[in-house]
Order: structure tokens, then sequence, then C-alpha cells
């Protein structure tokens, strides 16, 4: 955001609260990292984070307490930290392992586990208030994705939700999914995308740039991908980049 990068949580032997900046240079590189003051409210990791007009939204993970269904929001300052963390509401349910995003006022939730460990295929949505807080409750949406997922990556270009591969019945997936986006910001039906990604990747993380998607890392994996999507919305044929990761990598964003 405003050309910085934020971490927040995660787990490294144990859960971490913590908050970590970096600027980006102008040259594209990542300047030092800094440790926040403001913590977050609880430490936590496989949560959902977003960042939108300069507010970061947290939506469940897995604490202490197991897993968890809090919002946890807090304001970027004019210099760039963090500020103050509050929890404002909760999701429907429970969710951890799930993917989150956020597009025009909405945060879009999807997949994930509930406190059961079960799989999950919902999308919630709500939208953000002017003063940068949320809704009262979160919705339902009608459209559910196709399959249920566990660890799926998603990103959005131009209007459009985009999921990618994840975990269920104990099997990693190579499914693509897209929706639409309406007016009212609602998602519409997804479309099983006919071009899935060359191999199984959960755990993996996805970004949208100028028309095209990328996908790198995942479960025991270092190897990007990456697809055009066309004036349609669809997904185009997925290619292997030559620059890999420099390690394995998963569960990072």
């Amino acid at each position: 955001w405003n050309s910085r990068m934020y971490v927040v949580g995660g787990y490294d032997t144990v859960q971490s609260s913590l908050v970590y900046t970096a600027s980006i240079n102008s040259d594209g590189s990542v300047g030092s990292w800094t440790q926040e003051a403001k913590s977050l409210i609880l430490p936590s990791y496989y949560h959902g984070m977003s960042i939108y007009n300069g507010v970061i939204y947290i939506s469940g993970g897995y604490t202490n307490s197991g897993i968890v269904s809090g919002i946890y929001v807090a304001s970027i300052t004019a210099s760039g930290n963090v500020g103050t963390w509050s929890m404002p509401g909760n999701l429907s349910d429970t969710r951890c392992y799930h993917a989150m995003c956020a597009w025009n006022g909405i945060l879009y939730v999807i997949g994930g586990q509930d406190s059961t460990f079960t799989t999950q295929p919902t999308v919630f949505t709500i939208s953000v208030k002017a003063d940068s807080s949320v809704r009262e409750s979160w919705l339902t949406e009608t459209n559910s994705i196709p399959q249920a997922r566990s660890f799926p990556a998603m990103s959005l270009w131009n209007g459009r939700l985009y999921v990618t591969g994840g975990f269920d019945s104990g099997l990693g997936q190579t499914s693509v999914y897209s929706a639409a986006i309406a007016g009212d910001g609602t998602v519409g039906a997804w479309t099983s995308e006919s071009n899935q990604l060359p191999q199984t990747r959960y755990s993996h993380a996805m970004a949208a740039w100028n028309g095209r998607l990328y996908v790198s890392g995942g479960q025991v994996s270092n190897t990007v991908y990456s697809a055009s999507i066309t004036t349609g919305g669809n997904v185009g044929v997925w290619i292997q980049e030559a620059n890999s990761l420099p390690q394995n990598l998963d569960n990072h964003t």
C-alpha cells in the first residue's frame, strides 16, 4: 500500500502477533523491515488479509483458542505506520486456510475450513463504510465456488474474481474458477475455466498484474506459472516461467 509492504502474524515455532513493514524503493527493491509498535490483538496465523483504502483487514485465522471468526482492523497512518487494532465484528462462521481480497469497497472471503476442520465452498462478503469500519454483518453469497477448497489462492482483475488450486478430500487441486462481480458487489455464477493449472497447487500465492495471473510456489514447490486473461475474462493457457522462486515456498503471500 502506497509503496509499502505489510506482514501480519504468522507462525515460527509459536504463533505471532507481530506486524512488520518495509518500504518499496523506486527501483522496486525492498527496504529494511521495521517491527511496528502496534501488534495484532492476538497471535494468529492461517488468516486472510487485505488492504483497502489505507486500512488493513484481517479475517479469521488460527489462534490459541483454535479457529476464530474475528475481523481485525487497523488504519495505516500518513507515515506508513500501523495504528491501533480493533475488532469491529466477526465472519458469519469460523474460518482458517481461506483466501481474502477487496474490491470497490467490499471484502471477499472464500473457502477455508470451519471449527470442525471441514473444508467449505462458501463465499462471504461485507461492505466497508466511509469511515473504513465494516457493516454489521457478513453476507453469504448465493454463488459459492463449485467445489469446497482450503488453502486456495485468490486474486481480482477488472471486476472478476479468480480462484486457483487448493486442497480438498486429501488432495491438491488444479482447478481454476472465475466469477464476475456485479455492480452491487455480489458474486455472479462461477465458471470452471478450461485452462487449469499444469500441476496441483495449494498453500500457494497468486497475483494479477496487467491482464495476467501469476501463481508462485505451493506445497513443496518453487515453480512460477502465469496465464493471460482474455478480453472476456477467461484464463488463457498457463506457462511455466523460466525464473522460479529461489527456494520452495508455501503458505506465503
